[in-house]
């Protein structure tokens, strides 16, 4: 993790509650930044060894973070394959099918030969799409967070039926 991806991230990702009532995205539910708050910390201090389900709450946390700021195109900047495989597997692993197949599709559509605007246009309408899904990927993401605990000493599978689950985080 970069220095810019670190600025960005505690920016933009920690520091704001989820807000249920309106339509505009303020930022990951509290259990969430609670988890995050620590991995961050110790990027900003130079750690990096982090574990693959600390990687993969930060992976999802900055992907969420960019794409409810509208900021995915600065945020992938030329790194878009790269990433998209690396966020289809945690989507799908995580029960976020709706994410994993709109992810799935835009994949497929950068890939053709665009120009800088078609490229900034495809990323656009896939922000928007993924802001119109009516999934529960904050909730989700918080489930995983709250989890990470157990799955890290337990060898505890994540079990997708919990996460979308109607209990409140």
């Amino acid at each position: 993790m970069d220095s810019n991806s670190r600025q960005r991230i505690s920016s933009t990702t920690v520091g704001r509650a989820a807000d249920s009532t309106t339509d505009t995205w303020s930022g990951h539910l509290p259990v969430t930044q609670q988890r995050l708050l620590p991995i961050l910390q110790r990027a900003a201090a130079g750690a990096h060894d982090f574990s693959l389900l600390e990687r993969s709450l930060f992976v999802i946390c900055e992907f969420w973070a960019a794409v409810a700021a509208r900021d995915l195109g600065t945020h992938w900047r030329s790194k878009a394959d790269e990433s998209l495989h690396a966020l289809i597997t945690l989507c799908v692993a995580m029960g976020l099918s709706e994410v994993a197949a709109a992810l799935t599709e835009a994949r497929r559509d950068l890939d053709e030969p665009l120009t800088p605007v078609q490229r900034r246009q495809r990323i656009r309408a896939l922000e928007e799409q993924l802001l119109k899904l009516n999934a529960p990927i904050d909730q989700v993401i918080g489930r995983f967070a709250q989890a990470i605990p157990l799955l890290s000493s337990a060898r505890v599978s994540w079990n997708t039926s919990s996460a979308l689950s109607g209990d409140a985080i």
